[in-house]
């Protein structure tokens, strides 16, 4: 059996005042003068002699606060995307408030069950909840995550309040702008979804930032909405796409690929029709990791923000958790920082005061 350390014993052990002990322990006492550091020190490490853990439960029921966040994503396949990069900000952000970290993993039919969301954040003992769950969520089942008691933060998804994503029309921009920089004179964007009731907003907003940054410059971006409309509940393949987009659009000198499995499929199409990339055409890819080093293709990176959305989002939590504190606070875009080009490894700091943003929102 094991024996919980009192404070008692532990002012016994260090000789001094048990309200003393608490204090330290608690981080309560303004160590401000040496003697003052000294028995602090001293009441420390008689604790960890004693083998001494704080009561959690019972600090709970003092402040009312858990000092731990909770982490909602979903396991489905086809809704079970997370970012190894998101953990890592979220990981951070609650070292950074000496906070902790819970998962649950639920299924498509829990995140949108009324009965047992509230009871989720009924028995979850946390003080916020951040959410990275799939952006086709019925507005009915948002609704009611925005019910909820505790603040919730929702993760890469595009709303006006409560929610940190990555700025996905600058990434756009960028993607451009990286392409102009190296003498591309007819870029294109490149991108094969399966067919969906309502798109990832991403998908939306980088085309909209290539496609008015090419504008800015003078170029006439490519449409292929006559060609995804054709695609568009078809069970065809992103070869099938990739070929249908070369036929269709004549030679391309440089393309923005949405997800790594375009850049993968551009480069097998490529080779087959004796397209030398990057000579005859150069890639960049959104993705969270340098893919020239993880797959050995010719291809630049693009570096999703995902890590600082994570840090933000456990920041935006830990806001409302403070008296007075806004409710629905603003939404957060995180700014793409890194591009890193596949033939030097050179890290590109990006600046996204250049980023224009006529029409978009």
């Amino acid at each position: 059996m094991v024996m919980t350390v009192t404070l008692q014993q532990i002012a016994d052990e260090a000789g001094v005042a048990k309200t003393t002990v608490s204090r330290v322990l608690n981080g309560q006492l303004k160590e401000n003068r040496p003697a003052i550091v000294r028995r602090a020190e001293r009441i420390r490490q008689a604790a960890q002699r004693l083998g001494y853990r704080p009561n959690q439960a019972a600090r709970s029921v003092t402040t009312g606060r858990f000092n731990q966040l909770a982490c909602v994503t979903c396991g489905d396949l086809g809704f079970d995307w997370f970012a190894a990069q998101l953990l890592h900000g979220l990981h951070e952000g609650v070292e950074e408030i000496e906070s902790r970290l819970m998962v649950h993993e639920l299924t498509w039919g829990q995140i949108q069950d009324p009965d047992n969301v509230p009871r989720l954040f009924r028995e979850s003992a946390v003080d916020g909840i951040l959410a990275n769950v799939d952006a086709r969520l019925p507005q009915g089942v948002v609704d009611l995550f925005d019910e909820q008691p505790v603040p919730i933060v929702l993760l890469n998804v595009k709303r006006r309040t409560r929610c940190v994503y990555p700025d996905e029309y600058a990434g756009g921009w960028h993607a451009a702008a990286h392409l102009l920089a190296h003498g591309c004179r007819r870029p294109g964007y490149f991108a094969f979804h399966k067919p969906g009731p309502v798109p990832h907003f991403s998908v939306v907003d980088r085309k909209a930032g290539f496609d008015a940054c090419l504008r800015s410059a003078g170029v006439e971006p490519i449409d292929p909405t006559e060609l995804e409309a054709e695609f568009l509940g078809a069970r065809r393949h992103g070869v099938a796409f990739a070929e249908a987009f070369f036929d269709r659009y004549g030679p391309c000198d440089g393309l923005a690929c949405d997800r790594l499995p375009d850049a993968f499929v551009l480069h097998r199409v490529a080779a087959q029709r004796g397209i030398e990339i990057p000579v005859d055409l150069r890639l960049v890819v959104f993705n969270q990791q340098i893919m020239y080093g993880e797959s050995g293709m010719a291809m630049d990176t693009l570096l999703t923000p995902y890590k600082q959305v994570g840090l933000e989002g456990v920041r935006m939590t830990q806001a409302m958790t403070m008296e007075g504190a806004p409710r629905r606070p603003e939404a957060q875009a995180v700014p793409y920082r890194r591009l890193i080009t596949w033939d030097d490894g050179i890290t590109h700091d990006l600046d996204p005061s250049v980023v224009q943003r006529e029409g978009n929102d």
